[in-house]
């Protein structure tokens, strides 16, 4: 009795086989940076509150609260991907980052990640642009003049 079942098991799994189309492995589709997300160079008029830079990403501009003074503007990020499906929504998935000084004082945080919610062409292709919000700490800290760096984990579903 054992038998009979692992035959007829056997020649199911065959019949299967047999049927199934080819799988072909797709390539993971690719990403590059066109233009990294920059809130250029500010200055901190005071941090006894949180004051904000807002990034938009479809014009690329800044919006600075009277705390903060701009010298060079902002800029979107920009991210091209190939490889997709074609004609797909895509949708992205941002953590939250810290920009931290290379010496002592404080940091600035960064939320509030927008996007053009992209689609893919008919070639595959998408263009993100992306925004976001920093803030300063606002616990009365005074912000050195330095250069402030960080980075954020994107996460695209498609």
């Amino acid at each position: 009795m054992i038998r009979q079942k692992f035959s007829v098991l056997a020649l199911l799994c065959t019949f299967l086989t047999q049927q199934a189309p080819a799988v072909q492995a797709q390539p993971y589709p690719t990403i590059d940076t066109s233009q990294a997300m920059s809130f250029g160079t500010f200055a901190v008029r005071n941090n006894t509150a949180q004051h904000m830079i807002v990034i938009d990403p479809i014009t690329g501009n800044g919006t600075y609260d009277a705390a903060l003074l701009e010298i060079d503007p902002v800029q979107r990020g920009i991210y091209v991907m190939e490889g997709l499906p074609p004609n797909t929504p895509i949708t992205l998935i941002f953590t939250n980052a810290t920009l931290t000084p290379s010496g002592p004082g404080p940091s600035f945080s960064v939320s509030d990640f927008t996007d053009n919610s992209p689609v893919s062409d008919a070639a595959g292709d998408a263009t993100f642009l992306v925004g976001a919000t920093l803030r300063t700490s606002g616990n009365g800290q005074h912000y050195n003049s330095d250069s402030y760096s960080g980075t954020f984990d994107l996460q695209i579903a498609y």
